[in-house]
């Protein structure tokens, strides 16, 4: 998943962002949810597999309800691939997103 990214870019809000084009801006534009209900299992503990390491895996797996799981992952998902794809434009490294670690602060904000 090196080179593969589910989130998308806006290249000309990350420059008017930031001048220096420090600055990625990634969404999530459309996933279909329903490959996280009941039937479809398979895909969402794949993505868990390929986007989180083995403590971001501890956390989702003791984490509140299914809904808040889902959520946490797929904004996991978006910063990871804001980093991947800030290191590819800007160093030309390729790395995957279970590469990254993105743990919350003391203040309860996602911090790389």
């Amino acid at each position: 998943m090196t080179n593969q990214f589910l989130s998308s870019f806006l290249p000309e809000v990350s420059q008017s962002l930031s001048g220096e084009g420090n600055f990625v801006c990634a969404y999530l534009a459309e996933l279909p949810f329903d490959i996280f209900d009941d039937s479809h299992k398979i895909c969402l503990n794949t993505l868990v597999h390929l986007i989180f390491n083995l403590k971001e895996k501890e956390v989702w797996h003791s984490s509140g309800s299914e809904k808040y799981r889902v959520h946490r992952l797929l904004g996991r998902l978006v910063a990871k691939d804001a980093v991947r794809f800030y290191l590819k434009e800007h160093y030309n490294i390729q790395i995957s997103p279970v590469d990254i670690t993105v743990d919350n602060n003391q203040n309860g904000k996602p911090e790389v």
